[in-house]
């Protein structure tokens, strides 16, 4: 077995990626993400390699597509592996993880504070995924940016992780989108703190609720979804898609001082604008 450091052209990704025989199918998220992060310069020599045995490709090849698409050449480890059999022993290790990174970084609780960073992430960009009520697979942070993301955010994030998982202990629901919305509410205006811790007080513990406060109406449809069982008629899931969507459409009408008998979230992934108390 032997290492060098090469530089890789977008003309010798192409060739490489003709002796690419061996290797699993490509993820388009994969090569889209790698891509990003060599068109912004963000690409670092760091150890991991390409490697080829036989003159075949047998790993590398997301970040050879990426060169290509990226139109980008960059610095990568090249190890030329001699026993065949090494490519079954391929990523048997575990992958760092942002919360990993934030860990690192001196963080508590990384795991809530980094999905809670991706809700955020989303709320901000406008639309949570591909239109589907499921998830927000769409929301992962590069690890690169997480710890500026955070760092950006500041301490009223980690407030705000801190009261979603006080929450989470008196009504289960997603504490990651508790908390992202709590930052995103409290971030409107100066002084909408209160207004945040308000509202999440409302639908979390159940106070200050009437019959027509439009906070009740996400409250009984969380706990319709989150408690029904696996088997029941008509059973729609509790997504992060429906959790924050019904919440923003919940605070521009709690706002208004609207009253309402019932909640409607459409299936489209765009969010609606969020007010400030000011608004």
């Amino acid at each position: 077995m032997k290492a060098e450091v090469k530089t890789i052209t977008p003309e010798k990704a192409r060739s490489l990626l003709e002796v690419n025989i061996t290797n699993r199918p490509v993820s388009d998220r994969t090569v889209r993400s790698y891509t990003q992060m060599m068109r912004e310069g963000k690409w670092i020599l760091n150890g991991e390699g390409i490697k080829m045995c036989g003159g075949k490709l047998i790993d590398g090849q997301h970040r050879l597509h990426a060169c290509v698409k990226s139109e980008t050449p960059f610095q990568t480890l090249v190890v030329f592996v001699d026993d065949a059999k090494a490519f079954s022993t391929l990523d048997n290790g575990k992958k760092r993880t942002g919360a990993d990174i934030l860990g690192i970084e001196g963080y508590k609780n990384t795991t809530h504070l980094a999905a809670s960073t991706a809700i955020v992430q989303k709320i901000y960009s406008g639309e949570m995924g591909d239109g589907s009520c499921g998830g927000i697979s769409s929301s992962r942070i590069l690890n690169q940016d997480i710890v500026d993301a955070v760092k950006g955010y500041g301490d009223q994030l980690i407030d705000s992780c801190r009261k979603a998982k006080q929450y989470d202990r008196k009504f289960r629901s997603k504490k990651s989108c508790v908390a992202g919305l709590h930052y995103v509410f409290s971030m409107t205006c100066e002084g909408a703190v209160e207004y945040a811790d308000s509202f999440m007080d409302s639908l979390n513990l159940g106070v200050n609720l009437t019959p027509d406060c439009p906070i009740l109406h996400l409250r009984n449809a969380i706990i319709k979804m989150r408690d029904q069982g696996p088997n029941s008629v008509g059973r729609m899931r509790l997504t992060n898609l429906f959790l924050v969507k019904g919440a923003i459409q919940t605070w521009n009408n709690w706002l208004l001082g609207k009253k309402t008998q019932v909640l409607r979230v459409n299936r489209d992934s765009k969010l609606p604008k969020i007010h400030s108390p000011l608004h």
